[in-house]
């Protein structure tokens, strides 16, 4: 009965269980400290690494991390193994639509004098008014005796909005400049020397915002002064055409001009306009990161050759390219490798001949004679080897071998070699090996007799599995 409800309990927790587990894996980040980081610093044109002792140990799912520091990002891009890791878009000069107003302050500044003989107007009116409304009232009053007054009025007028107008024009030019400043600031290599910008991306819009407002006023204004001109006009026809048609004609000619320099300005900076010109200092004030790191980046080899490229955005910049390969980790300590090696062994074959000696015609007496054959024996193997360098300069190494070898000698027999040794190089290695040696090798049969006499010769040599020891010397060549 317990073991039931221990079963039953198990089984209420499994779902638990499995939701606790897909929690804490969901928590799992890389990143960090713990992140091997590699920084490659333009202002000194040099690289840093953070833990060279984990950089030296780097191993398969590691994770590391590239960084860019003292870099303008107005000026470069940087490419990573070829993928572009920031907005590669060029710096372009940005520009409002080009309006003109020279033509109309011509014409204003043109307008004809009013002629001195005319007859004062029997009751003076204002030469200027406060309200479009009162503009309004006086196009109502009998204006044929105040003709010159009133073309004065307007003259005046004319002058002030062009003035206004020019205003504006200024205010456009200077906001311009202000944009262009800040895009000449972010292209200068030398940061120290960057003259404050006057303004940023905000203020400028709320200035473009306000000039589009007085825009919007001052045509609305014009067109008011001009209907209540043409009606003026309309009503003193005949006296104006007596004495002041010139003037008139240029009066008329100078509102039409300045309602299309108005309209156009306001085209000038139109919202697409205006998108152009702050989009651009977007993108400089976005790149105004004097640094960049990548995402950390898994190590999946056992090693890889990291190849940064930092390149002018533009040719016209005249700015020199950049590039550093780097292979990680940047010590390879171990190695494996199979290398060719010259040995010499204590395995070796028993030579044994026949010497007959005859008793009578017919029968032959045979002996066997030692002819004291080399002890040792020499060949050729191919190693397998595993080790690591013992120093930072990966020259000394230890490490542990076996494969398979021929002897050279009358009968060439395959032989199995284990041992360990060291190597002496960083790529191209002198290795001396030493070990177990076995194989099969010549011995005379038990059966057989030194001493013995044999009216027959038979086979006295068999094969036999023998082990000893051998020593090699080598070369053997990794990457």
């Amino acid at each position: 009965m317990q073991h039931k409800n221990l079963l039953r309990l198990v089984l209420l927790m499994l779902p638990a269980l499995f939701t606790a587990h897909s929690l804490f894996a969901q928590n799992v980040s890389y990143g960090g400290d713990s992140t091997l980081t590699i920084t490659y610093d333009m202002a000194t044109k040099t690289i840093d690494i953070s833990n060279k002792k984990k950089f030296k140990k780097l191993t398969r799912n590691d994770f590391y991390q590239i960084k860019v520091k003292n870099i303008n990002q107005s000026l470069y891009k940087v490419s990573f193994q070829s993928v572009d890791t920031v907005i590669s878009k060029a710096l372009q000069t940005p520009t409002f639509g080009n309006f003109e107003i020279d033509a109309i302050t011509k014409l204003i500044g043109g307008l004809s004098p009013l002629s001195t003989s005319i007859v004062k107007s029997q009751y003076q009116m204002e030469e200027l008014y406060s309200s479009m409304e009162g503009l309004k009232t006086m196009a109502k009053a009998p204006l044929n005796k105040s003709i010159k007054p009133q073309l004065e009025r307007h003259q005046n007028l004319l002058k002030n909005y062009l003035s206004n107008l020019q205003h504006i024009k200024a205010s456009i030019d200077l906001i311009q400049l202000s944009v262009y400043q800040f895009e000449l600031n972010a292209l200068l290599l030398d940061t120290h020397n960057n003259c404050k910008p006057t303004t940023d991306y905000c203020t400028a819009l709320q200035d473009i915002l306000a000039i589009r407002r007085d825009i919007d006023g001052l045509n609305a204004q014009l067109k008011a002064s001009q209907k209540e001109y043409l009606s003026f006009s309309e009503v003193n026809a005949n006296d104006i055409e007596k004495d002041y048609a010139d003037v008139d004609k240029e009066v008329k000619a100078a509102y039409t001009g300045l309602i299309t320099a108005t309209a156009e300005t306001l085209a000038a900076i139109n919202a697409d306009k205006t998108r152009e010109l702050l989009s651009r200092m977007l993108i400089a004030q976005n790149n105004s990161a004097t640094e960049y790191t990548t995402f950390p980046i898994q190590f999946t080899v056992e090693r890889a050759k990291i190849s940064l490229i930092v390149s002018p955005r533009k040719d016209d910049y005249l700015l020199q390219t950049y590039t550093s390969n780097l292979m990680i980790p940047f010590v390879q300590k171990s190695y494996t490798a199979v290398g060719i090696s010259f040995y010499g062994a204590g395995l070796h074959d028993e030579v044994y001949s026949t010497l007959g000696t005859p008793v009578n015609d017919s029968v032959t007496n045979y002996t066997l004679v030692n002819e004291n054959a080399s002890k040792q024996e020499i060949g050729v193997a191919a190693l397998l080897r595993f080790g690591t360098k013992l120093d930072d300069k990966e020259f000394y190494g230890i490490h542990a071998s076996i494969g398979s070898g021929i002897s050279i000698s009358t009968k060439v027999k395959p032989r199995m070699l284990l041992g360990a040794g060291l190597s002496f190089g960083k790529m191209h290695m002198f290795t001396v090996d030493g070990g177990l040696i076995a194989g099969y090798v010549d011995r005379l049969s038990a059966a057989a007799n030194e001493r013995a006499v044999y009216v027959k010769p038979e086979p006295v040599m068999v094969s036999k599995l023998k082990a000893g020891g051998f020593i090699s010397f080598g070369y053997l060549f990794r990457l």
